[in-house]
């Protein structure tokens, strides 16, 4: 999410020098094409707040279906933005928040498809898709490692 802020330059050199190095990848799963994108700070902090479980390997197995929630960026060309719309039964005030706050926008959307994700699809999908996922996240580590020098 940017800021209208002015940015120190040591933060705008920074930002600069990632500007398109967020690793995507598309994942075909049978005849259906996933565009998975590295989750932004704000995906990553929202799906660490939908772990659930009172050991560490229960919090752990229930970061895969937020954390995939947060990185699908379209399904067979069709972005998420386009997935789900807000249905007309909602709440007024809800469907006002939701029309005039992008960011509350994007997190209804990503429950939207979190919910997808545990109804409707099979763990072997959601496996698949967050073993590419986390080999994302491994080359923009990577990418990381390999920022010039300021």
């Amino acid at each position: 999410m940017s800021s209208k802020k002015k940015l120190h330059p040591i933060l705008a050199e920074l930002r600069s020098a990632l500007q398109g190095d967020v690793p995507k990848e598309t994942v075909k799963i049978g005849k259906f094409e996933f565009l998975l994108e590295v989750p932004s700070p704000e995906g990553e902090e929202w799906a660490n707040s939908r772990t659930t479980g009172e050991s560490f390997a229960a919090a752990l197995l229930s970061i895969k279906t937020p954390s995939v929630a947060t990185s699908i960026r379209a399904i067979n060309g069709v972005p998420t933005e386009q997935l789900f719309e807000v249905p007309d039964d909602i709440d007024k005030n809800l469907r006002e928040v939701l029309m005039t706050s992008p960011r509350e926008m994007r997190l209804w959307r990503w429950e939207q498809i979190r919910l997808w994700l545990t109804e409707d699809c099979s763990s072997a999908m959601l496996d698949e898709l967050y073993r590419s996922l986390s080999t994302l996240q491994k080359r923009q580590r990577e990418v990381l490692k390999q920022l010039p020098d300021f």
